[in-house]
């Protein structure tokens, strides 16, 4: 026995460090988790702990070299932040941060690779992928539309400068590219076929501003066929959908393409997460 579960609110999962260097012991529940490791060259060493559960902490653990990079919400940062600690002492009181937290900016996803650190952020209901190398420049991957989805997809290999990521937009079905991180070269790989073919170029999507009843600024995306006039006088489908910190991206459907080709706008709103 490795490790035992008494909590029956609590999941548990065993995963590995992309290194290779650690296996992780996961124990978490909607809004806590608690994290264990075990060094692979010595697997049977008793785990290691990294922070003790507490209510409404919740933390993931990314390795890379002498330290362990933590997404986290500690001290407040609801939505999130990234921290850094030494692998000697990874508990909460040596936590300092890497990405700092800012309000409004919900930090995704963390990936280290043995050169990079790769995250996902979401500002203003639009993501972005960013990266730093170890000379601790940050980059950022630039889109051309004014509305799109993105996803990452992190490599297995450790030592690669080589990430792959998928994009679309409510005119761009979604297109997989491989990114070079030294050279920032973008390489297309594929675009989802859509049966009954489709023209990126005979529609328009935009992304607008619109008052909340209580002040705050919700951005909208619109799609909408080349042809329909935007003068009030077209019907409109109002979507949104805002939970549990998740949102409607401004991605591809080809569900709403036959309405869209009839005349409609269809609009999109994050609703109340922002």
């Amino acid at each position: 026995m490795v490790y035992e579960e008494s909590d029956p609110r609590f999941y548990c999962g065993v995963g590995k460090t992309r290194s290779d260097a650690y296996v992780i012991l996961s124990a978490g529940m909607n809004d806590q988790d608690e994290l264990r490791i075990i060094p692979t060259d010595n697997v049977e060493a008793d785990p290691i702990l990294i922070q003790e559960r507490q209510d409404g902490l919740e933390y993931s653990l990314e390795h890379q070299g002498e330290r362990f990079l933590i997404q986290t919400n500690a001290d407040g940062a609801v939505d999130f932040k990234i921290v850094e600690t030494p692998i000697s002492k990874p508990s909460m009181e040596n936590w300092k941060d890497f990405i700092p937290y800012k309000a409004g900016r919900m930090i995704i996803s963390c990936s280290a690779y043995k050169d990079w650190v790769i995250w996902m952020e979401r500002e203003n209901a639009l993501p972005r992928i960013c990266f730093m190398s170890k000379n601790g420049k940050v980059n950022e991957i630039s889109m051309d539309e004014e509305a799109y989805a993105l996803g990452v997809a992190p490599s297995p290999e450790f030592d690669t400068n080589i990430f792959r990521f998928n994009y679309s937009s409510p005119t761009t079905p979604t297109q997989v590219f491989d990114y070079n991180l030294e050279t920032s070269e973008r390489t297309f790989l594929k675009e989802s076929e859509i049966p009954s073919g489709h023209k990126s170029e005979d529609y328009i999507a935009r992304r607008i501003s619109v008052k909340s009843h209580d002040g705050a600024q919700v951005p909208v995306t619109i799609l909408h066929h080349k042809d329909t006039l935007i003068d009030g006088s077209a019907p409109c489908i109002l979507y949104g959908y805002g939970s549990y910190g998740m949102s409607m991206p401004a991605g591809f459907s080809a569900n709403r393409l036959s309405i869209v080709d009839r005349g409609f706008i269809y609009a999109v709103g994050p609703c109340a997460w922002w």
